[in-house]
């Protein structure tokens, strides 16, 4: 996705986002990470203190959401990707139950 940190976002889809992020901080200092942030709340982030560090996470924004993505130190996003969940999960589409 072509995105940028420190834009609001809204998820105009009808089914959930899922929004995966690779995060890298490239020095061994302190504060380098990133926040998630939903609807104005943190809800998750990742990054490193006095380490190199890659990571990589997951985030599932609900349709009519906002998101936002804050960096902190020397930490950079070097993937963000965004796929919209499939109509027939994301809104209770048909139970297929599994035997085993």
């Amino acid at each position: 996705a072509d995105k940028e940190p420190s834009v609001k976002y809204t998820n105009t889809n009808n089914v959930p986002l899922y929004v995966s992020l690779r995060s890298y901080a490239n020095i061994a200092d302190t504060g380098n990470y990133f926040t998630f942030k939903m609807d104005d709340f943190e809800v998750g982030g990742s990054g490193s203190q006095k380490a190199i560090a890659w990571n990589t996470n997951l985030f599932i924004v609900p349709a009519g959401s906002t998101y936002e993505v804050i960096l902190s130190g020397t930490c950079q996003i070097t993937r963000w990707m965004e796929a919209s969940m499939p109509v027939a999960v994301g809104t209770g589409g048909k139970t297929v139950s599994f035997r085993g």
